[in-house]
């Protein structure tokens, strides 16, 4: 056996007189057959009969690949599989495949990327690498898009499965692992394939929410960006409220915050009671009410029938009776405890027995009679005009309004107003609304006394700066910076909002002198602030003293070199080294280096390489040649010259194919 530059050649004995061929070699292992592996050649054969139990002979090319008369999994090896090498290919009917055909699983070619390495990278192609592997198509490049990377299947037949276990420890009862994944989980087809079954359903699913076509849920909220859910024929029934925009539906309760419930142009029809408090009831048509006790026990209790029929058979109360029902065209703000509605058309009485207000009617255009019967607590309203002879006072101190909210006077004529201690006349009243008048934006009100009258204006000359009392005598305004300093020292903040920022100038004249510090430049803590950003650099830096802490730009792999960067510094965190900015290139400080790979072909007896990018003259440096392959750099001894910018390899014998190592130190 000849070794020649690390890569070893079996030779035959019509190749080199002194080898031997591998069957001539006694070679016997415990782990083989008995009697059946005796020789180098032997143990060849029952390897690669056990790593490849179906290989067949080899054909020429890939053309000659037969395509009948195949089992799956047939091996067979391509001479020339179109680059001169030959490759393995197998018989296989994969997922999505119609019918089995030849799939090539691997180049022969003994090197970088070759059989050799595949096998003491993968062990074979039909197992799953645990680091990750890329499985080929027919053609012999890895799959790409959705089936890129490696497929794994359970069982060789169909309706068998694919069952995973989180250890083999738990025995027979409840597992106490996970089966776990590190990434997404996705099906490889959309809206095929299903989480469980009827039968085989999961106990219990934890997420933070559920994506369901438009349907999202999560913790405390289901909803659906179409604007609908339906929930078809189902009954809803829940022991908690219902909330709707302002509308709340709770046990015995339907409230609306916005103080109004709305059911359009609808019937509404109910064989019990409607009561009420102290709210408006409003609807279209109001009848049929006869056997219904209608009661608005509250003092500002209102029925309206707006443009629709309220009937005179209405009982306001359990313990009074209506006459025969009247049909009225209109009538609103209806107030009562305890009234009878009676009369005929063109004629309507009230006969109150506690209390009633008629506001409006229509339609009745002949009189209004009302019978206090001995009670002086009735009022008309919506009259024409309505005359009071005596003091309109409130029932009680401070306790009703003068008009409402939604219900305001229009105009109230008054000649003074009083709150029982203190009283303003109109006239003295109307002296602040003429203050106000024509009054701009920022203006005080300032006493004339040559018109006795209140007068607006913007803070001038009616104040004098003298005039302030206790101007130096307390440092009253916190919010200013003070400038000649305070006890516990002083913040400046440039803005309230996010990334706002503070600008500082020496002066507002387009030529400024520059803005001094005459004390030592601190950050508020140690290694967290910097000076400048990437997008607004300082231009230059100059320095009397030492610079302590100081640390080289870190990259990985230099920038471009430029002519504006001259001087600049870097170290570079993958080659180790430190260089600078020549304005055009990166020199290396220190040492110069060359590490460069060479490919050779296997047919090159010499090599020029160019150097000149990373060591100025090639002539002045020490080279080595290095083999490469196997990772063992071993040292190889071409005939090695030089120029000032190249570096040539001459060989006696062609080396193999393959990449090799040139490395240079000046």
């Amino acid at each position: 056996m000849i070794f020649n530059h690390s890569r070893f050649q079996i030779w035959s004995k019509s190749q080199h007189p002194y080898s031997h061929s591998p069957s001539e070699f006694f070679y016997t292992n415990p782990a083989l057959p008995l009697g059946e592996v005796t020789n180098m050649g032997s143990a060849l054969d029952w390897l690669f009969a056990v790593l490849y139990p179906q290989t067949k002979p080899s054909v020429a090319n890939q053309a000659a690949l037969p395509l009948a008369g195949n089992t799956l999994n047939d091996y067979r090896v391509v001479d020339d599989d179109g680059d001169g090498k030959s490759a393995a290919y197998r018989w296989e009917q994969r997922e999505g495949e119609v019918a089995a055909s030849w799939h090539k699983v691997a180049d022969m070619d003994w090197g970088e990327e070759s059989v050799l390495s595949g096998f003491i990278d993968k062990t074979l192609d039909v197992y799953v690498k645990r680091a990750g592997y890329d499985d080929l198509d027919a053609a012999g490049s890895p799959y790409t898009g959705d089936l890129a990377g490696q497929r794994i299947y359970g069982g060789a037949t169909n309706n068998t499965h694919l069952t995973l276990y989180a250890n083999s420890g738990d025995g027979v009862g409840a597992g106490t692992g996970y089966v776990q994944l590190g990434d997404n989980a996705r099906p490889l087809i959309d809206s095929q394939f299903d989480l469980g079954t009827a039968t085989y359903r999961w106990a219990n699913i934890f997420t933070d929410s559920i994506l369901s076509g438009t349907l999202t849920a999560a913790a405390g909220s289901i909803t659906d960006s179409s604007g609908a859910i339906s929930f078809d024929d189902e009954n809803l029934s829940t022991s908690g409220n219902i909330t709707a925009g302002t509308l709340l539906l709770a046990g015995g309760s339907i409230t609306d915050s916005s103080g109004a419930i709305s059911f359009g142009d609808d019937n509404i029809i109910t064989t019990g009671n409607v009561g009420g408090t102290e709210g408006n009831f409003t609807t279209g048509n109001f009848t049929n009410v006869v056997s219904t006790n209608i009661t608005m026990t509250g003092a500002n209790g209102v029925v309206k029938a707006v443009a629709g029929v309220l009937s005179a058979s209405l009982i306001a109360d359990a313990d009074v009776s209506a006459t025969a029902a009247i049909a009225l065209t209109k009538l609103e703000a209806l107030t009562f405890d305890r009234a009878v509605v009676s009369g005929a058309a063109g004629f309507l009485e009230v006969s109150a027995t506690t209390k009633a207000e008629i506001g409006y009617v229509s339609g009745v255009t002949s009189s209004i009679q009302t019978q206090l019967n001995g009670k002086a607590n009735t009022s008309l309203s919506n009259l024409s005009s309505v005359a009071v002879n005596s003091q309109l006072l409130p029932s009680s101190n401070n306790g009703q309004n003068f008009g409402g909210a939604s219900t305001r006077w229009s105009t109230a004529y008054v000649s003074n107003i009083s709150d029982g201690t203190n009283s303003m006349t109109t006239s003295d009243l109307m002296k602040l609304r003429d203050a106000s008048i024509g009054a701009p934006d920022g203006a005080s009100l300032f006493w004339d006394n040559a018109s006795s009258r209140w007068l607006p204006s913007i803070p001038n000359n009616e104040i004098s700066h003298n005039d302030i009392s206790n101007l130096t005598n307390q440092d009253d305004h916190t919010q200013y910076l003070l400038l000649a300093g305070r006890t516990i020292g002083q913040t400046v903040y440039g803005g309230i909002a996010a990334s706002a920022t503070l600008t500082l100038r020496g002066s507002s004249h387009g030529t400024s002198g520059g803005v001094v510090i005459s004390d030592t430049l601190l950050s508020n803590a140690t290694n967290t602030r910097d000076l400048g950003t990437t997008g607004n650099r300082w231009k230059d830096l100059y320095l009397q003293g030492q610079a302590y802490g100081l640390r080289l730009e870190n990259v990985a792999g230099l920038p471009g070199a430029s002519a504006g960067t001259i001087g600049r510094i870097a170290y570079d965190t993958v080659t180790k080294d430190v260089s600078v900015d020549e304005g055009g290139a990166w020199r290396r400080i220190g040492v110069e280096r060359y590490v460069g790979n060479v490919v050779l072909s296997g047919a090159e007896a010499s090599k020029i390489v160019t150097t000149s990018a990373s060591i100025d003259d090639a002539r002045e440096a020490i080279w080595q040649f290095r083999d490469v392959s196997g990772n063992n750099f071993e040292i190889m001894y071409p005939d090695i010259t030089t120029t000032q910018i190249a570096v040539t390899l001459t060989f006696a014998v062609a080396p193999p194919a393959g990449t090799y190592r040139l490395i240079g130190v000046r």
